[in-house]
């Protein structure tokens, strides 16, 4: 999430004119400079900043220039308004990062809320770890570069829309104790799961997945989330039996069919220890309120 630059003393000098540009309220763009990028606002801007790191390393520099961090492939960093910047690649290599320059609403207060890089004043960070959430933030990076651009006030919704979604993400990364990141793995078997728990899972079959041994993945899964890979997996399948139950008129056998349980009668016993009622007797209650 952004380690010490051991030697700052190697970085480029701030240059002798600042950066003065006035972003526009949303603005966005994917770079890919070489060592002689740098940026300097004294002032900041009226806008918030927004990173994300796709390769190489840039920096971020305090005001004092005495200290400095480094971005790394899956660090997201986030200038506040009027923070001092004092940006740009580290030098001997190039930096790879979408960037956007953004006013927030009201409603984002919250997801604005990142953990403060000590060293540089106004700067928050976030490292997004596992595989899964970087795919989605490239995603939705390119849906707000071609909203942004594009013309139209329903564009312009579509790129906040696409904003929202990535400072959604990174807030999902942070754990309420304090930034711990779930593993990588265990979260991508997880989204696996609820989007489609009515496929056939077996521990053996998920492990070679996230390239791990059976013995290994099912002590991880268990640590991490408190639950066997079964017991997971039962309970996205019940989630979503609820839900037919609740939404359609799909007849039970056929809802317990479509989910993967053994038979109508494994589902009921199931289904009744999980939320106290048969599916019958579920659906009876929830339809007349």
């Amino acid at each position: 999430m952004g380690e010490n630059i051991r030697n700052p003393a190697v970085l480029p000098a701030r240059p002798a004119r600042e950066n003065v540009e006035d972003p526009a309220a949303l603005a966005a763009s994917r770079f890919d400079q070489g060592e002689a990028y740098r940026c300097w606002r004294p002032h900041g801007t009226k806008t918030w900043l927004l990173f994300c790191t796709l390769a190489g390393r840039g920096y971020f520099r305090s005001e004092d220039g005495r200290t400095a961090i480094q971005a790394a492939p899956g660090d997201l960093h986030l200038y506040a308004p009027g923070a001092l910047q004092d940006y740009g690649t580290v030098p001997g290599g190039r930096w790879a990062f979408h960037w956007v320059h953004f006013k927030a609403r009201p409603q984002w207060t919250a997801w604005l809320a990142w953990p403060a890089v000590k060293s540089v004043r106004g700067l928050g960070a976030v490292r997004v770890a596992f595989v899964a959430a970087r795919r989605r933030l490239d995603d939705a990076f390119g849906d707000l570069h071609r909203d942004s651009r594009l013309e139209g006030a329903w564009r312009s919704e579509l790129a906040s829309n696409a904003l929202e979604r990535i400072l959604l993400l990174a807030r999902e990364g942070l754990d309420a104790a304090g930034g711990r990141q779930p593993d990588a793995r265990v979260q991508a078997t997880i989204e696996r799961i609820v989007t489609r728990p009515g496929d056939r899972y077996s521990v053996p079959a998920l492990a070679r997945d996230v390239h791990l041994s059976a013995s290994r993945f099912a002590h991880l899964f268990k640590r991490e989330t408190g639950r066997s890979v079964i017991e997971a997996v039962r309970d996205a399948r019940l989630r979503e039996a609820a839900q037919l139950l609740r939404l359609t008129p799909s007849p039970v056998k056929e809802i317990a069919n479509r989910l993967g349980f053994a038979t109508p009668f494994h589902f009921s016993n199931q289904f009744r220890r999980h939320f106290g009622w048969s599916p019958r007797a579920y659906r009876t209650m929830r339809r007349s309120g």
